[in-house]
């Protein structure tokens, strides 16, 4: 009995596609990882956005912003910011706006109507989430608290910050 006259897989070609078959699968993931971190980047960007745009309509309309309570003032905003960001292994994309004045405050999202955002008050909750946010968690407690999920602006620039930040590839973005 002659073994080559034998068909079937051998040893070498199975080896083969499943090490062919295991990079494909690998580049799959990957590419599915990169479209999941562009997709939390650009609700961010949509979140302030959308916010800014409220921001200006409220301001224009009853000619203050819409704050619930003050913040850090710029020089704890800006320690908070990178302390947050090394605890979570990360460094920044930007710094903050170099003509931020010194004080920054809480967006009150409840006085822009009913926007829904992304990331914040309770994770693409509505201003319904932000009530139970304000009333029963850290904001009532402690509104300096950077890991909290709030938007925060800076009441001369009207820069809006998330300073929970997204974390993507070690790098934190927290504002665009």
């Amino acid at each position: 009995m002659n073994l080559k006259s034998n068909k079937g897989v051998t040893l070498i070609a199975l080896t083969v596609t499943i090490i062919i078959l295991l990079i494909i699968t690998g580049a799959i993931i990957s590419n599915v990882q990169d479209q999941i971190n562009i997709q939390k980047l650009d609700q961010l960007n949509v979140d302030i956005e959308l916010l800014n745009a409220n921001v200006d309509d409220y301001y224009l309309t009853y000619g203050e912003l819409p704050i619930l309570c003050d913040y850090l003032h710029k020089e704890a905003f800006v320690d908070e910011i990178y302390k947050f960001a090394d605890t979570r292994h990360a460094i920044l994309n930007n710094d903050p706006n170099p003509n931020d004045g010194d004080n920054y405050a809480v967006i009150d999202v409840e006085k822009l109507g009913g926007i829904t955002l992304h990331y914040g008050y309770e994770k693409g909750g509505t201003t319904g989430d932000y009530n139970l946010l304000k009333t029963n968690r850290k904001i009532s407690e402690d509104p300096n608290h950077v890991e909290d999920e709030i938007y925060v602006i800076n009441t001369t620039t009207h820069q809006i910050y998330f300073p929970h930040g997204i974390v993507v590839d070690n790098i934190m973005y927290y504002t665009f």
